[in-house]
């Protein structure tokens, strides 16, 4: 397979994670467990009732003092995350601070995307040091393909719990870890079987970003992430019935290459 063109993605910022004790901080925060270097996870924070309140991708660096860590997130969560963080903090030796670096998608080099095998490598390169050359649709068309959604918007409304969004299928949440924040509502989803909103990918003529999504005359979610007519929605699998559109035109469903749940049924 041919590596996609090097992508920049000017939405997305870096927030750098240091200090000997910065491990032990984000393995008592995060809900994924810590990667190795040369991997990015998915990853999240959470409120104690298990809401989502910021998704972001999480690597290691040993080029980082103290072999620190970097957080990658939407431009407009870089503060917010970092004041919550440095909440956590309290006298830990670490240090939260952003990180002056571009993000870059494709190539053949760069950080492993855990989320999915099909997601292409990510580099995240000091600012300016390398040429991006192609265009992020492609990047969107793969995560729609692969069932990947991140950011505020995507990943984060009001009400998402890990599960709605897949963190729980992607790599994103650990269920053998240590404790973290809000980990007591999301083992007793897994083990109670009890999730109802699940990611799903759709096609139709209005499917766009935001567009409620009908079955028969009940609403049953909205469409998060759209391209080209193609895009994943966030539904409730247990209502979905034979007829489903999007904006009155018909919508075809069908699972992200994760799933461990069913259309119409419980997962």
């Amino acid at each position: 397979m041919v590596p996609m063109p090097l992508i920049s993605l000017p939405h997305r910022a870096l927030i750098s994670v240091t200090g000997p004790d910065a491990e032990h901080l984000l393995e008592g925060l995060v809900t994924s467990a810590l990667p190795a270097e040369g991997e990015a996870t998915g990853s999240a924070l959470l409120t104690p009732q298990g809401k989502i309140l910021f998704t972001f991708l999480l690597s290691r660096t040993a080029s980082l003092a103290d072999g620190g860590f970097l957080l990658e997130c939407d431009t407009a969560e870089q503060a917010p995350l970092m004041q919550r963080l440095t909440l956590y903090k309290l006298r830990a030796k670490v240090e939260i601070a952003p990180f002056a670096g571009a993000v870059l998608v494709g190539g053949e080099e760069g950080l492993r995307d855990l989320r999915h095998d099909s997601l292409p490598r990510r580099t995240h390169a000091e600012s300016g040091g390398q040429a991006a050359e192609g265009d992020s649709a492609s990047y969107q068309a793969q995560r729609i393909e692969a069932g990947v959604l991140e950011g505020p918007g995507e990943a984060i409304s009001a009400q998402d719990f890990p599960h709605d969004v897949g963190l729980d299928l992607t790599g994103a949440v650990s269920f053998s870890k240590g404790c973290f924040v809000g980990q007591e509502v999301v083992s007793r989803v897994k083990h109670r079987g009890t999730a109802r909103r699940r990611p799903v990918r759709i096609e139709g003529a209005n499917v766009e970003a935001g567009a409620p999504v009908v079955s028969g005359e009940r609403e049953i979610g909205t469409v998060r992430l759209a391209k080209g007519g193609k895009g994943l929605a966030v539904l409730r699998i247990d209502q979905i019935g034979e007829a489903v559109s999007v904006g009155g035109e018909p919508a075809t469903l069908a699972l992200p290459p994760y799933a461990t749940y069913a259309l119409g049924a419980e997962s």
